[in-house]
């Protein structure tokens, strides 16, 4: 909850932590251009009988459609009346508060990996993260049963994928970091890294 406020107290000058842009955000600080966009997914035990929902499809809460509306009703059908966990001051806890609202019970946690071993121990019944920091999860023996469900979620509540985050006085240093965005996408930097780190390329 803090890092914005320790920005604009000059603490550090930029945030390079997996921060999503949002309206909300851009409203006291600046961001870069986006330079990566990780979906978002729910996780839940293989157990649980709302594993049986499976795991399909992308949904941008942008633009959505036929298809997509369809893969949204699903979820929050499967979803409702369980306990759902989050991060919180995240584009996650804004999603199930702006999407799912009362349909769930929403517990938000200091740090994801609280959250994790809070659903591999059955003290939730899903999980909304990155896919990626769940896949992580997932590769370690305390998450080898757990499993996504539903589509991959963007857009909307998660605003227009991760930047950095900077003052708004700083206008020289986003002028730098858009321009190290723009010449490390154009040459392969950022897609070669993630791939490299991340196992896949979340470039933008």
């Amino acid at each position: 909850d803090g890092i914005i406020p320790a920005l604009q107290n000059g603490q550090y000058d930029a945030i390079i932590a997996g921060m999503s842009i949002t309206a909300e955000r851009m409203e006291v600080i600046n961001f870069s251009q986006g330079y990566a966009n990780e979906p978002a997914s729910f996780s839940v035990l293989k157990s649980s009988p709302l594993a049986a929902l499976g795991s399909s499809g992308k949904v941008n809460m942008d633009a959505l459609n036929d298809t997509s509306s369809a893969l949204l009703d699903a979820l929050k059908e499967t979803l409702n009346g369980n306990v759902v966990g989050v991060q919180g001051s995240t584009t996650h806890e804004n999603f199930v508060k702006q999407v799912l609202g009362d349909s769930v019970t929403m517990k938000s946690y200091d740090t994801q990996q609280n959250m994790e071993l809070d659903l591999a121990a059955g003290r939730i019944d899903a999980a909304l993260c990155d896919q990626g920091s769940m896949e992580a999860f997932m590769e370690t023996d305390g998450g080898q049963d757990v499993t996504f469900i539903g589509p991959g979620l963007g857009g909307g509540p998660f605003g227009g994928g991760v930047g950095v985050g900077l003052r708004k006085a700083d206008t020289d240093l986003l002028e730098m970091m858009n321009k190290a965005i723009d010449e490390a996408r154009a040459d392969g930097t950022l897609a070669e890294h993630f791939s490299k780190w991340f196992g896949k390329d979340i470039s933008m």
